[in-house]
């Protein structure tokens, strides 16, 4: 069976190469990168939501994956040593932008957690802690008024694309002399960090910021595994046998209750995508770049053409769910937790996780003999299929101008930076991450802390998305999982593609780019759902190229001639 998924702890770990601390400059880096053969990963598990079986560990429970952007495993908790010689704070208040997605900390005079990390930092720990679902007005906001605290959180999703127009309108300091070469080195951790994620923090070929780290491998769905046994013998491995499958998980009762309550697909996305079927036509990941740099939009392709009447006739043949159209996350979520969808695109755990239940216990709740894997897209035509390679970060933390000049404060605020990225396992980590043993968190026979409810109350994410440590894949309460994970995520990460404009910027992208989005999605969405035919998407690309693609183009690819020199 097909299983692929990487989750689990996102901290850091040992063994990450210290690419950055070669003596030239990085440069942008942002061709196509086409992985390997794959063929796939076969796991070895029985269905249930602990694995039976799993890579080994070596006798200290490591497990290394061998792949900068692919997280090493741990079985147990390693040894906790120092990564940080002194202090790195000189007294003094720092200020910074946080981005959260639960309750604030508690406040700092009853709050031991936030005092001793103070102490640790060797400074007053000041976050301005803004929700999530606010955060880039908010940001946008503090920017403009040049009123900014001392270190700032850039959020791909929240901030990032129209934050690149202040950077380079002077709102942050560049870092690049104090993060590449011999400098890099006064910031052991930070020095862990791989190429590509400080490719992810550049605009114009600079670096303005420090990573948080992130996985590389792309997003696969969830899948219903023992509903296409009983349809079609196994996993789908060509277009053909897809179709069937998903117009049979509606049409053919594939949960056996008598009622005509189920369907293959569910939908939240503006892609129709669900993880599976731009990739199984080998669709680009956003753009394709030629040997000579001539940039080529998804849309203007034969194969996003063939996806989208795939698509089509998916939905014609009853596959997606009647309220695909407008339905959003929660709802899809739903439908595949309760049993009713056999494919869902989502990066939630199959397995178990301390108090967290997984896909395979939550709809055993409602079928008992459900087995759900990740399906790694396959071709169309019988060969391999695709991934999407993700970034690898979650944005990074920039220095805002006031501090331009002024080294002695940006090293400090590095340094801080660099305790907050400690590597897992480390004395540093294990603060940040957990607090006081016997006051946050105690360690399980595993030797792997497990914090409680005071932690989450005095932590409340102080220090959110500040820095960060590389990932791994450690789960406590099912140890074993770490491994297999890994070998996942590799498998998903050997098959994958870049999209050739990150990193890059566009102006006529920042201006015009979200309208364009729109009118993709609206003729995706018209199309498939046979509001209109299949000249309106004949006729999308060059009402794209009109109305801003050409000249979002021409930028691009002037920008990366500049990466590559």
């Amino acid at each position: 069976m097909r299983d692929g998924h990487q989750q689990g702890t996102r901290t850091s770990s040992k063994g990450a190469a210290p690419t950055m601390k070669r003596r030239t400059l990085l440069k942008a880096g942002a061709g196509v990168a086409a992985g390997t053969a794959a063929g796939g990963f076969r796991s070895a598990l029985a269905q249930e939501s602990t694995p039976a079986a799993s890579p080994i560990a070596d006798a200290s429970g490591y497990y290394p994956s061998g792949i900068p952007g692919i997280p090493d495993a741990y079985t147990r908790f390693p040894e906790v040593v120092r990564s940080v010689d002194d202090v790195p704070g000189s007294g003094g208040t720092v200020t910074a932008m946080v981005m959260i997605y639960d309750a604030p900390a508690s406040d700092m005079g009853s709050n031991q957690y936030w005092q001793g990390l103070n102490e640790r930092l060797g400074v007053s720990w000041e976050p301005i802690q803004v929700p999530n679902a606010s955060y880039g007005e908010k940001a946008a906001a503090i920017i403009a008024s040049g009123d900014m605290p001392d270190l700032f959180y850039l959020n791909f999703n929240q901030t990032l694309t129209p934050l690149q127009s202040f950077i380079r309108e002077g709102a942050f300091v560049d870092l690049t002399d104090y993060l590449t070469g011999d400098a890099l080195e006064e910031y052991p951790n930070l020095a862990t960090f791989p190429d590509f994620m400080w490719q992810a923090t550049m605009t114009d070929g600079r670096i303005y910021g420090v990573p948080c780290p992130g996985g590389r491998a792309g997003q696969v769905g969830a899948f219903r595994q023992d509903w296409a046994n009983a349809l079609i013998g196994g996993t789908p491995t060509n277009a053909e046998e897809a179709m069937e499958l998903f117009t049979r998980m509606t049409s053919d009762d594939p949960d056996g209750n008598g009622s005509d309550d189920t369907w293959g697909l569910g939908r939240y996305s503006t892609s129709w995508d669900m993880g599976l079927f731009y990739p199984m036509f080998r669709v680009p990941n956003g753009w394709r770049v030629s040997e000579d740099g001539a940039f080529t939009h998804q849309v203007e392709t034969e194969e996003y053409a063939m996806a989208v009447a795939f698509l089509r006739s998916l939905n014609e043949n009853g596959a997606f769910h009647p309220d695909s159209a407008a339905m959003g996350f929660q709802e899809a979520l739903e439908l595949f937790q309760s049993g009713r969808v056999g494919l869902h695109a989502d990066g939630g755990s199959l397995y178990d996780s301390g108090s967290s239940k997984g896909f395979i216990s939550t709809i055993r709740q409602y079928q008992p003999d459900a087995e759900v894997t990740r399906l790694i897209p396959f071709g169309h035509d019988g060969g391999q299929g695709v991934t999407y390679n993700l970034p690898g970060i979650f944005g990074f933390t920039a220095i805002p101008f006031q501090h331009e000049g002024n080294d002695e404060k940006i090293r400090e605020l590095l340094r801080i930076l660099n305790w907050l990225s400690a590597p897992y396992g480390s004395e540093e980590w294990l603060y940040k991450n957990c607090g006081i043993e016997g006051t946050h968190f105690e360690f399980d026979e595993n030797g792997f802390p497990i914090t409680n409810e005071r932690y989450a109350e005095e932590n409340g994410s102080l220090t959110a998305y500040i820095g960060g440590s590389l990932g791994v894949n450690a789960v406590p309460s099912n140890p074993e999982i770490g491994p297999l994970l890994t070998e996942e995520a590799k498998a998903i990460y050997e098959i994958g593609i870049d999209d050739p404009s990150a990193n890059l910027f566009s102006e006529t992208d920042l201006a015009e780019g979200s309208t364009l989005s729109t009118l993709v999605a609206d003729t995706l969405s018209n199309v498939i759902t046979g509001r209109d035919d299949l000249s309106a998407l004949e006729r999308l690309p060059d009402e794209w190229r009109s109305r801003g693609g050409d000249q979002i183009r021409a930028e691009y690819e002037e920008a990366y001639a500049a990466s590559q020199t």
